[in-house]
């Protein structure tokens, strides 16, 4: 989260640092229930500092992944409802990859 911090502050290499760090450290390989979450942190830092194409490439990646989210100690998955209406995602929202990501069909399948 600290890589988050530093986007939202505009400190664009050393977010992308953290960020990068947290995700070379518990690679999926290795622990597939909670690293999705630094992925997911990874790419909005991306979003906050710039890097647009690469957050929408990461986000292409997430949907539809499982992971644990340890705040309230539940599984959450990457959807296109919450992407279209978290804060997280605004600087994307104008942004031709994301709207074509966020209309895909095979994305908006119900989750049930």
């Amino acid at each position: 989260r600290l890589g988050v911090a530093e986007a939202l502050l505009g400190r664009r290499d050393e977010a992308l640092r953290c960020t990068a760090k947290a995700v070379e450290l518990l690679p999926e390989s290795r622990d597939p229930w909670n690293s999705p979450v630094y992925r997911i942190h990874l790419a909005i830092a991306k979003s906050w500092t710039g890097d647009l194409d690469g957050a929408v490439q990461d986000y292409a990646r997430l949907l539809g992944v499982v992971y644990y989210h340890n705040w309230n100690n539940e599984a959450r998955i990457v959807n296109t409802f919450v992407m279209r209406h978290h804060p997280a995602f605004f600087p994307l929202r104008s942004h031709p990859g994301f709207i074509a990501l966020l209309n895909d069909p095979k994305h908006n399948a119900p989750l049930f």
